[in-house]
């Protein structure tokens, strides 16, 4: 995995970030996620995008949507590490709908996939969304 060295770009306004062939599991995004968005140390910054694309094949089959240590063991230090990131004084100066999440399927497994997990991605950005600063979406719209 390559993590982009963000953490001396104090001036740093906008930011897109795309994550490519990602595994269909919370677990899985909170690890990565957590990894990037940690190393952001802009005060300035006041949009971001993420852009997540999905993919499910055979290469990810034998693979749970969680890993042991997941969101439902009732293990929830992973979910609260997510959440302390999510609320470092560094995304204070974030405006209104000025991040956007969003997931895309590449394929209708995965979107069944998304549709599967969407509760609980909603779940990892609770800080965001009850700031009111997070647009989260899903494309296609799966829905169970």
């Amino acid at each position: 995995q390559w993590v982009p060295r963000l953490v001396s770009n104090t001036c740093l306004q906008e930011l897109t970030l795309t994550l490519r062939a990602v595994i269909p599991s919370p677990f899985a995004l909170m690890h990565h996620l957590v990894s990037i968005i940690s190393n952001i140390n802009s005060s300035r910054l006041e949009v971001l995008y993420v852009h997540i694309f999905v993919q499910s094949s055979r290469r990810f089959s034998g693979i749970s949507r969680s890993s042991p240590s997941t969101m439902k063991t009732g293990d929830d230090a992973p979910v609260l590490e997510f959440h302390n990131v999510l609320c470092r004084n560094v995304f204070r100066q974030l405006a209104r709908s000025g991040v956007v999440v969003e997931f895309w399927a590449c394929d209708k497994r995965a979107a069944q996939v998304m549709a599967d997990i969407k509760p609980e991605i909603a779940t990892l950005f609770t800080p965001w969304l009850a700031r009111g600063i997070l647009d989260l979406r899903f494309t296609p719209d799966a829905r169970p």
